[in-house]
């Protein structure tokens, strides 16, 4: 059994899914969290005793960086030129992405390696997790080859496994990450099916037996079980969300503008475009009676859930251009909010004809007013069914803590 938990990821905060990982963490003895330096930090979040973060300072992005050269030279980056030259892929954008694999790897995979030597922890000890089949996994993958006894899984979410956001997809090291991983866990069926059949295409002596499909599921912090609906005449409706294009919510705005049906609409989130979505909203809707709209700006998660116990919430709303498997729709789900999403990435696993309405992914804004005036006049009994349904998908198969929990101990069991 093995005791010690250390995570990779660049990121500069502690995501949700990360905050649900460690909290669920309670059966290691301790927790390890390896990231550069925090842009948010977030780690009271956490709420756990055994947790230990590690920020890697700046300046050891720059000892990285000039090691660069020699870095080049490993077998499995020369493999990978190699690889993209042949099929016409060695330009620009494919240079970038070995540097950022180089350099960033480096950075973490040096830190561990650090606290390993420190802390005298033994690899026999030791499960590595990688938060995104990324950089994160390559550093892990490294380490594996240093220190074979470590057991070593990442998780595969939705921009470093599909080429339609991320061109690079198929040239990231693939052959050496899929033979040093011991587990690759998808958080998408669908999207593990997509990156399978491309890369089987790619590379057909490339290891496999190592994946499988694991829901990160969310956490639902208050225990009530359905948020509250509307009991008058108005559609209350909520997205939550960065403000940034392949979110799209300006398409909300567009729709709500055709709209003759009394919607009430909320946003969560904040970002780069919401300034520019604020004007948008007083331009087109500012002089519409039958709309009332918002935006919180940037909440906490738990924020968020709060806001779902109490207020009134109809629909949830996800319009995005992409995606891996939302956690954001999860976590309404769990409170019974039903949703109108894409049908992009893994969200058709969350959203079904029982707990909402997909539309395509290039849809136009009348097939969203469309359905949204649809569910306004629907009756309450079938208001309530969708709710019940929602919720009821949720505590089955995207429950957070228990689903990460029982990730987790097979992990410590290895």
């Amino acid at each position: 059994m093995r005791n010690t938990l250390v995570i990779l990821n660049y990121q500069r905060e502690i995501p949700p899914f990360m905050q649900n990982v460690i909290c669920c963490g309670s059966m290691f003895e301790r927790i390890i969290y390896v990231t550069p330096e925090l842009y948010n930090d977030n780690r009271e979040a956490c709420a756990v005793q055994n947790l230990q973060v590690f920020q890697v300072p700046r300046r050891e992005w720059y000892r990285s960086f000039l090691k660069l050269p020699f870095m080049m030279l490993r077998r499995e980056i020369c493999s990978q030129i190699y690889k993209a030259a042949r099929m016409g892929r060695f330009d620009a954008s494919f240079i970038k992405n070995m540097v950022v694999y180089c350099v960033c790897s480096e950075l973490l995979k040096e830190e561990v390696v650090k606290l390993f030597r420190k802390n005298k922890i033994t690899p026999e000890d030791t499960v590595l997790l990688a938060a995104w089949f990324h950089t994160e996994a390559y550093a892990c993958a490294q380490i594996k080859r240093a220190y074979k006894g470590a057991h070593v899984v990442s998780y595969a979410h939705a921009f470093e496994i599909n080429e339609a956001v991320n061109k690079n997809v198929y040239f990231s090291l693939n052959m050496f990450k899929h033979k040093m991983c011991d587990k690759i866990s998808f958080i998408s069926s669908t999207t593990q099916k997509r990156y399978i059949s491309a890369l089987k295409r790619m590379y057909p002596e490339i290891r496999l037996d190592n994946i499988e499909v694991n829901y990160l599921g969310s956490r639902k912090i208050f225990a009530t079980e359905l948020s509250n609906s509307s009991s008058d005449d108005w559609l209350r409706i909520v997205s939550c969300s960065s403000a940034v294009p392949v979110k799209r919510i300006h398409l909300i705005i567009e729709a709500l503008s055709q709209a003759s049906t009394k919607i009430e609409w909320v946003h969560i989130g904040g970002g780069p475009l919401l300034e520019d979505l604020k004007k948008k909203a007083a331009c087109l809707l500012g002089e519409k009676t039958n709309i009332r709209y918002s935006f919180t700006g940037q909440l906490t998660n738990a924020q968020v859930q709060e806001y779902y116990i109490n207020n009134c919430v109809d629909l949830f709303i996800n319009v995005s251009e992409s995606e891996g498997l939302p956690v954001s729709i999860m976590e309404c789900m769990s409170y019974g909010i039903p949703v109108i999403a894409t049908d992009v990435g893994g969200t058709k696993e969350l959203v079904n004809p029982e707990t909402g309405f997909l539309l395509p992914k290039d849809f136009g804004t009348e097939d969203l007013v469309k359905t949204m005036s649809a569910y306004a006049v629907t009756s309450t009994d079938e208001k309530s069914k969708y709710r019940q349904q929602a919720e009821a998908l949720w505590k089955t198969a995207f429950d957070g803590d228990e689903k990460t929990a029982v990730f987790l101990r097979k992990q410590q069991d290895s």
